[in-house]
């Protein structure tokens, strides 16, 4: 099934991945644990992880209800995958 990327907010230390769905109300099934937690903006506290395209509306929504007004830099975002555009590569 196609993966999707999950970018939030975190203060503190770099959780792990057991704490990130325990926060978001993620299945074991539905994080990929190979992926992990990956920084992206430490002065931000920004993370993403990888989860199954089949969470996404249940998260959207989760995120939704708790902060309607939430920054637009966090949420869900497609995973498109990156092939090289020189036909000689």
């Amino acid at each position: 099934m196609a993966k999707v990327i999950f970018q939030f907010q975190h203060r503190g230390d770099k959780p792990t991945l057991q704490e990130v769905q325990t926060e978001f109300g993620l299945q074991e099934e539905e994080v990929d644990a190979d992926y992990g937690v990956v920084l992206v903006s430490e002065s931000r506290g920004l993370y993403v992880i990888q989860i199954e395209e089949s969470a996404q509306a249940e998260l959207q929504k989760r995120l939704q209800e708790k902060n309607p007004d939430a920054d637009p830099t966090i949420g869900v975002f497609s995973n498109p995958s990156i092939e090289p555009t020189d036909p000689s590569l």
